[in-house]
């Protein structure tokens, strides 16, 4: 978790049962528009592109 107002060494994991029922569901459907959103910028790479990203 990124905490606002604070840096990158505040961040912290948390467990999925302290982050809430709402954020669990959205999740994976967000990473999908993010995912389709570089795509279609053309900013990541098609697979078979790149050995690691």
């Amino acid at each position: 978790v990124s905490w606002k107002g604070y840096g990158p060494d505040d961040d912290t994991w948390e467990p999925a049962k302290n982050l809430g029922y709402t954020i669990l569901v959205e999740c994976p459907q967000k990473v999908e528009e993010f995912v389709a959103h570089g795509y279609n910028l053309n900013i990541f790479p098609l697979p078979g592109d790149v050995d690691v990203i």
